[in-house]
């Protein structure tokens, strides 16, 4: 249209890619032209999508043959003859749009225009085309064409007495013309007459427009049909309409004029014929049938008729020149996507051509914002921003956080029975764990569980007190035993085999039918044991993960690791347990059932044994859930190089892990996808690509301009809505604490959340490299490949 839109880099196609020079060119050409009385310049925003296949309409609409030019000017010839014989000289075809927008259609009726088939302009933007060629310098130049015209569209005239409208100037009239006729008073002594100027829509002045009303007063007193009343019309070479009143006795006389007869605003200011040779979906008999099936419900109008023009080229110049040779009534001609791709030539040559023929013209311009680089190579980039956006952020949560508030509610309405009470292992792996190993044995003695517990401590080889104050502690228990359900043992090996061979060791020496393995550094809460047994009920859960809380909020980063800890358990590993496919079950609270365990040994082939184990307990074909309410607290790392140490081990432990179990893509039995793996495996591939994009942020701005920012905006604010919201939810669903002052925390967490996105990249190239990484891993340095 006429007002600059800001060019949409995400769904724009077919911005030229032409040189700096080719660009100035065009902008010196049009800058040589805009001042003509009969140019009006303005910028074409690429902004229509077909709703149905997601390409431009250009795409969708235009095929690689070329339709031939006989059709097209019948094409044009005959919607032009539809308009005129149903009462309409003119009509307003808006061109294909983003929407098909039923608001918009009502508000386009209200106005008397009548729009394309199925693809429609938003009403926001085409009110605002509206205004801005209302509101701006060229407001004279539409002025100075816009009735211009050889005969009158409507019959003109006044209301008299009886309510009829006698016509002064008949429909057709060749312009400039005037009429005048007599008319007298309709009682005795009446000095005032009301002259409403009527513009003809029926028999009847109630079915008339009223274009304005003239009081002729100081009429003398005289008998009725006495006084002659002089009324004219005239009509000059631009349309404006003077009507003057005449009292013949005295010469009292009063006069209107009336600047264009069928709106007082610019609302209406022209009427369009779009040219719709690109509507290949409708054959001609049905395209040219539903405009004029719109066409009926027009107001009428007699404004100037413009012609819209795709595409202008060199094809199209002996069509435009027939057209607006056949068509008098065209006083508008509109011509979009001019680039400076373009030959100069046919531009010039329009120009002249609608000089010539004494229209106004004007050209939409496609604005050319980008470098060599080109659109072919930006638009792809851009747009798989919108993919990552919508199938791997936006639609995740659309489902999960439905998915959620469902089931949530049934899990703290449920209640928990535990038949039989089955006997019960704790165990808990240590290496130099002598400032936790009392407390964590304290929180094991603490368990309100009625069945029997044995605590197991494995020292793996520790170099410090672990043994010595487990052991300790043990003795003194063991002499007092104040609980005689609970048990303690404690095993040591004598150098330090890792964290899966304590857990192997602690499974062998375990008594009870279901085992809950934890760190040593982790402190249980006292209803953990009662709430993790009773998921054993169901004879095909083989697993169940519990919840982890961080017990050290001291500090900006640990405050953000508990938001991050808070969603992915209570949103995303809860949904993953409504069908009972938790993939990975923490080594800080997880239960299983002994027997799996000792089947199933921990190894060391990823730097993740928890995550490993998870897949292989699944591959035997177990069922694995979550109980969100058994909560294991836990110090989380407090500086950033304790932090990035273990999320190298764990980011890259579980890539190890998924690339291990490639299987796990789909459902062992059914072959069905295993959409939570898939989402895993797409996690790792997307987050590195959004992090190239915001890293790419200033080559983007650069290459393609301020206008980049718009999208950037958008894109921002939607996803930051989203955002904060699904996480203000996960961390309300944590009751046991008031977590939700977190909140305030969520803007920092989103650059948390980048960084960590930038770990990732790394660990992704050293992956895919197959140069692995070195983390420290309790008392050894593990190099993984």
């Amino acid at each position: 249209m006429f007002i600059p839109l800001t060019y949409d880099p995400i769904i724009s196609e077919t911005l030229p890619i032409e040189s700096i020079d080719k660009d100035q060119q065009l902008v010196d050409y049009l800058a040589s032209v805009q001042n003509k009385d009969n140019i009006i310049l303005g910028i074409h925003g690429y902004t229509h999508r077909s709703p149905i296949s997601g390409k431009t309409i250009c795409e969708y609409y235009c095929p690689n043959e070329e339709i031939p030019f006989e059709i097209v000017k019948e094409r044009v010839d005959k919607g032009i003859s539809i308009f005129k014989s149903i009462g309409l000289d003119t009509s307003w075809i808006v061109p294909p749009g983003m929407t098909y927008d039923d608001r918009f259609i009502k508000e386009t009726k209200k106005l008397g225009y009548i729009t394309e088939d199925y693809f429609f302009e938003d009403s926001d933007s085409f009110r605002n085309d509206l205004q801005m060629v209302t509101k701006s310098k060229n407001l004279g130049k539409i002025d100075k064409f816009k009735n211009k015209r050889d005969i009158t569209s409507l019959t003109l005239g006044i209301k008299t007495s009886d309510g009829i409208m006698t016509p002064l100037i008949e429909k057709n009239t060749p312009i400039p013309t005037s009429k005048t006729k007599f008319f007298s008073t309709t009682s005795d002594n009446q000095q005032l007459v009301k002259i409403q100027i009527l513009q003809e829509k029926g028999s009847m002045s109630a079915d008339g427009q009223v274009l304005g009303i003239l009081i002729l007063d100081k009429i003398p007193p005289a008998p009725r049909g006495v006084p002659r009343i002089e009324v004219s019309f005239n009509i000059d070479a631009n349309g404006i309409l003077k009507v003057k009143a005449k009292d013949k006795a005295t010469s009292q006389e009063k006069q209107i004029t009336i600047r264009h007869s069928s709106a007082s605003s610019y609302d209406t200011l022209f009427k369009e014929y779009t040219w719709g040779w690109k509507d290949k979906a409708l054959s001609l008999n049905e395209y040219e049938g539903a405009k004029m099936s719109l066409a009926e419900d027009v107001k009428k109008s007699t404004n100037g008729l413009l012609l819209h023009i795709q595409d202008y080229n060199g094809q199209t110049e002996t069509f435009i020149k027939e057209v607006l040779q056949k068509h008098k009534e065209i006083r508008f001609v509109r011509v979009d996507d001019v680039s400076s791709s373009d030959d100069l030539s046919h531009l010039e040559k329009l120009v002249n051509l609608a000089s010539k023929n004494n229209r106004l013209l004007f050209i939409a311009v496609i604005p050319a914002h980008l470098s060599s680089l080109g659109s072919a190579t930006l638009s792809p980039i851009i747009k798989s921003t919108w993919i990552i956006f919508i199938f791997f952020f936006l639609f995740p949560i659309a489902v999960m956080l439905p998915l959620h508030w469902y089931e949530r509610r049934k899990v703290r309405r449920k209640k928990r029975l535990i038949p039989g009470s089955p006997k019960v292992s704790l165990i808990f792996p240590a290496y130099n764990e002598e400032k936790f190993i009392r407390k964590t044995i304290e929180q094991g003695l603490k368990q309100d569980y009625k069945g029997k517990i044995e605590i197991i401590i494995i020292d793996d080889g520790s170099t410090d007190k672990t043994f010595k104050i487990a052991n300790d502690y043990t003795t003194c228990y063991q002499k007092k035993k104040k609980k005689q359900n609970i048990s303690i043992k404690i095993y040591k090996h004598d150098t330090n085999l890792g964290k899966p061979a304590a857990l192997n060791t602690g499974f062998k020496k375990a008594t009870g039918k279901i085992s809950i393995f934890s760190d040593s550094d982790s402190y249980l809460d006292s209803d953990l044991v009662s709430r993790m047994v009773p998921h054993f009920d169901n004879p095909r859960i083989g697993m169940v993960a519990g919840m982890i809380i961080i017990d050290n909020e001291i500090n900006l980063l640990t405050k953000l690791q508990q938001i991050e800890y808070l969603y992915n358990q209570e949103i995303v590993r809860f949904c993953q347990e409504t069908h009972k496919g938790v993939l990975i079950c923490p080594g800080a609270a997880t239960a299983v059932r002994t027997q799996i365990a000792r089947d199933i040994p921990s190894t060391e082939r990823t730097i993740t044994e928890d995550a490993d184990f998870t897949f292989e307990v699944a591959k035997a074909g177990w069922k694995v859930g979550q109980e969100p309410e058994a909560i294991s607290r836990t110090d989380a790392p407090d500086s950033w190089k304790e932090l990035i140490n273990q999320r190298k081990r764990w980011l890259y432990g579980v890539l190890q892990t998924l690339w291990i179990h490639k299987w796990a893509i789909f459902f062992k039995d059914t072959k069905i996808p295993n959409l939570w793996v898939w989402w895993a495996w797409i996690g790792y591939i997307t987050c590195p690509i959004t992090t190239l994009v915001v890293l790419a942020i200033p080559l983007f701005l650069w290459l393609i301009g301020p206008s980049y920012l718009v999208f950037l905006g958008f894109y921002s604010l939607i996803t930051g809505m989203i955002f904060i919201f699904a996480h203000w939810y996960g961390i309300k669903q944590y009751t046991h604490s008031n977590k939700v002052k977190l909140v305030i925390f969520l803007p920092i967490y989103a650059i948390y959340q980048y960084v960590l996105n930038v770990l990732l990249l790394y660990l992704v190239i050293a992956f895919v490299l197959r140069r692995g990484i070195t983390v420290r891993y309790g008392g050894r340095n593990i190099h993984a490949v």
